[in-house]
Order: C-alpha cells, then structure tokens, then sequence
C-alpha cells in the first residue's frame, strides 16, 4: 500500500498555534454549516423587502452547488499552493459573500452573494479535515474531529432560531453583518498560527473528466429540483432533459 502522506514537510506547532488553528477551524466549520440555517429563518423577511419570490429556491440551490464545485477542488489547490493560502483564499470569498448579501438590494445580487460564499465554504469545509489530518495524529486527531462535529451539530441546531431572534430584532441584513467577522476572525488565526506548507505525495493524476461530469451532474440534479413546479412543470421537455443529463 502507497502511504500518500509523507511527515516531511507537516511543521512541527507549539501548543499554543495548535490551539489556535483548533478554534479557527471550530469557528469555519460553524458558520459554514450554520449560515443556511440562519438564513432559512431570515428568509421571509428578505423576500417581503427585496422581492423575488421566483428565486426563492436559488438562494440555497447557489450556495449548494458552488460548495461542491469548492469541495471538489480543496484538496488540488491545497496540495498546489499551500494549506494555508487556501484557507486563507476561503475565509475571504465567504467574508465577501456576507457583506455582498448584507447589502443586497435585489434577489439576483443575494443568489450571487450566496454562489460566491458557497465556494469559499466548499474550501473551507474539506480543507478542515485535510488540515486536522496534517496536523495532529492518533487519539489527538480523535479529540479534534470531536470537536469539529460538535461546531457543526451546534450550527445545525442553534442556527434556525439564531437567525430567526436575531431577524426579529434587528432584521435581516443584521444576520449577515453579526456572522461576516467569523470568517474575518478565522483568516487571522489561520495566517498567525499556521505555517503554509504542502505534503509530499505521489504524482497522481488529477481526475479532471471525473470532476466535471460530477459537477455537471450535481448541477442538472440542483437545477431541476429546483426550477420543477416553480418554474417550468415537471413534464416540461427542458425539464426532463436536465434530469436525463444529470442521470446519464
């Protein structure tokens, strides 16, 4: 068996940096998975203010397919340019997402603040667990994957009713705003605490068809999920089309 991971290049951390990174990640890992959570509550009141109804699915549907484009190409980048620059690269385009979304004055300008998040939270949440796996071993790696699923199942459930108390009270753009300095918080830990640096592998071939028929058909699925009923009947012949793409 190939060990596709060599020690060589991996750092070694005080327990201060390793700490730090361990926060940084908890908090990626939160707003990544809590910010659709969060924007599920918010979204009546962001369709009473800036209208489009008609997009309503895509706000989500943008972000979902974005972040497997971002999942897909974390671990190439990673390996091409660093650990950290590509973190750093995703705690950005998910900070530019919340502020472009905070300030949107129309639904196709949010569909592309959440398209532009998505890709950065694809990154973030593949780079997370490449990162874990660099960087701490055996029952340390354990205790951190812990408390990575614990940042997600506190996302998951506290999410929907943040968003909503916090829609409530202060409205909608106020969501964003209150989650935009998590991904800013996350950038400087990870650009103090963690050294880039690369890990030596193997020369393997990139599987570039095999990612974009993937993509293609995660696309086709997204789409026809969403557009059917809302915007074209199930048995409209585009419609039928996109899934026979997406199938085939």
């Amino acid at each position: 068996m190939i060990n596709m991971k060599t020690t060589s290049n991996i750092p070694t951390l005080s327990r201060g940096k390793q700490i730090g990174i361990i926060i940084a990640i908890f908090i990626s890992q939160f707003f990544n998975n809590g910010d659709t959570m969060m924007m599920s509550t918010a979204t009546p009141s962001i369709l009473a203010d800036i209208g489009g109804m008609s997009f309503y699915s895509l706000m989500f549907t943008a972000k979902t397919l974005t972040a497997c484009i971002g999942f897909l190409i974390a671990g190439k980048l990673a390996d091409k340019f660093g650990r950290r620059h590509t973190m750093q690269v995703s705690c950005v385009l998910v900070a530019i997402g919340y502020v472009i979304s905070a300030t949107a004055a129309n639904m196709p300008v949010m569909v592309i603040s959440r398209a532009i998040a998505g890709i950065g939270a694809g990154l973030g949440l593949s780079l997370c667990y490449i990162i874990i796996g660099d960087l701490f071993e055996n029952a340390v790696y354990a205790k951190v994957y812990i408390v990575v699923t614990v940042a997600c199942s506190i996302a998951c459930i506290a999410g929907g009713p943040l968003g909503g108390i916090i829609t409530t009270a202060f409205g909608w753009n106020t969501v964003f705003w209150m989650i935009a300095p998590l991904p800013v918080i996350s950038l400087v830990l990870i650009s103090i605490c963690m050294p880039n640096y690369v890990i030596d592998t193997p020369e393997i071939k990139f599987d570039t068809l095999g990612c974009v028929l993937f993509v293609i058909a995660t696309t086709m699925m997204i789409l026809f999920l969403s557009l059917s009923g809302s915007f074209f009947k199930v048995t409209d012949p585009l419609m039928l089309i996109t899934l026979a793409v997406a199938i085939i």
